[in-house]
């Protein structure tokens, strides 16, 4: 075996190309949703799936990880799977649309390997031991960091560097917040630079000089933003407090700082819940447009479409973030013998469900419509902008409900695993024995 982390380990199980296994089809059954509503997938495909993780999605395809004395790369797309070997036992450490980036050990050597979404050709990124933690940031560039340490690494789409810089640790296992992209460059938090100075922000020209900081020292969370001229940037420290920051040639100057339960930037509007029960809007120069209470202390704000969804209790509203009026209010919760938690789910077209018990509501264009089901439901994912919901009375039974509100089917899949996150495609139906997938992305 080489040393290589990212090396190919032998040839494929088809006898083609070193990694390639050429013999494994994926295409099951095609068609639409047979009268009893049975879910159509088109894949079905058995095989010990016990040591994989994923799926994950990237690019129009699929690909597992798999653990064990083979560890592997399996792509999978609606013509074939594709297995590439690795030199050791991997985990996923990060993802975008062009890549994915594992986290591979191989005996004494340790490093990260990019894998072309399209071909899935391994490509050692960096070596060294470490837990690595690995993010996809603005513009498809990445940022690298070990939890252990003061220094984060910036790599263009391609992974390849670009800089490095240190950063103020708030304490021992607190990482850097994303920095963000900032007209050419980019906008950093707590940054440190080579004299040891350190400020709360900082902003990078294109080749990474220091064209602008603030005066103030100590970590910065939650960076966005705001505007490129006349930079405004807010983060949101864990004692609850937004604040709002001005470029002024090369300082950084904090404005307003606002108490800040939550907020939510929406196109040109930033919305910040306080305490209490007051939502405010504001513009990208930072000004106050309006201000009006919503529900209770402790409510919750979700994006949901072209509106915000506010949660407090037994009661859901959507907020118009362009001048804070009421677009729709869930109000049947009230009328409910058995409502159960509250779920919100967002789809990849920014789309929002609210689950209630037996009820769901569909967030499209600033409305909520109703959905009754014959029971309650449990929230388990989004998949192709449809909600998977599980049937509580029968674990591992599954209904998909299309954003119409029409019933796309059913399907069974005690002890599967369900991607957390909303995906394009799907259902990807992972279980011990079995993949299935209802629609590739």
């Amino acid at each position: 075996m080489s040393d290589d982390p990212a090396a190919p380990s032998g040839r494929g199980a088809g006898g083609g190309p070193a990694g390639v296994r050429t013999d494994a089809p994926t295409t099951g059954a095609r068609g639409t949703a047979p009268p009893d509503l049975a879910l159509p997938f088109v894949v079905d495909l058995a095989h010990d799936f016990s040591a994989f993780t994923g799926p994950f999605e990237c690019d129009g395809a699929l690909f597992l990880l798999r653990a064990g004395p083979s560890p592997a790369v399996w792509r999978i797309t609606p013509e074939r799977v594709v297995e590439i070997p690795l030199a050791g036992a991997a985990r996923l450490a990060g993802l975008c649309a062009e890549r994915a980036v594992v986290h591979v050990v191989a005996g004494a050597r340790e490093g990260l390997v990019a894998l072309d979404a399209a071909t899935m050709v391994p490509v050692e990124v960096t070596a060294g031991r470490g837990h690595l933690f690995v993010e996809s940031i603005d513009d498809g560039a990445w940022m690298l960091h070990r939890i252990d340490e003061s220094r984060v690494e910036l790599r263009d789409r391609e992974l390849r560097r670009l800089t490095s810089y240190f950063f103020a640790k708030g304490h021992p296992e607190h990482v850097a917040s994303p920095p963000r992209r900032c007209g050419d460059g980019w906008l950093c938090s707590s940054f440190i630079d080579r004299a040891g100075r350190a400020s709360a922000l900082a902003c990078l020209d294109a080749r990474f000089r220091v064209v602008a900081r603030s005066e103030e020292r100590g970590p910065r969370d939650g960076l966005h933003v705001l505007g490129d001229d006349d930079l405004v940037a807010h983060t949101s420290e864990g004692r609850g407090t937004l604040e709002l920051w001005q470029r002024r040639g090369d300082r950084l100057i904090r404005r307003r700082a606002l108490p800040s339960r939550a907020s939510l930037l929406l196109g040109e509007r930033l919305v910040v819940l306080d305490h209490q029960r007051t939502l405010t809007g504001l513009d990208r120069a930072g000004e106050i447009l309006w201000s009006r209470e919503v529900l209770g202390p402790g409510a919750r704000l979700h994006r949901a479409g072209a509106g915000i969804l506010v949660l407090h209790d037994r009661r859901a509203l959507l907020v118009d973030p362009a001048d804070g009026a009421t677009m729709d209010e869930m109000d049947e919760m009230d009328e409910m013998d058995e409502p159960g938690p509250l779920s919100v789910a967002v789809d990849r077209d920014q789309g929002g469900y609210l689950v209630a018990g037996s009820a769901v509501w569909r967030i499209r264009d600033g409305t909520a419509e109703r959905t009754v089901l014959d029971a309650p439901h449990r929230l388990a994912t989004v998949a192709a902008g449809a909600l998977v919901l599980e049937d509580p009375r029968t674990p591992g039974r599954y209904l998909v409900l299309g954003p119409d509100g029409v019933r796309r089917g059913t399907f069974a899949a005690p002890g599967a695993r369900l991607p957390a996150f909303a995906t394009r495609g799907g259902p990807y139906v992972l279980e011990p024995d079995r993949l299935r997938i209802a629609c590739f992305a």
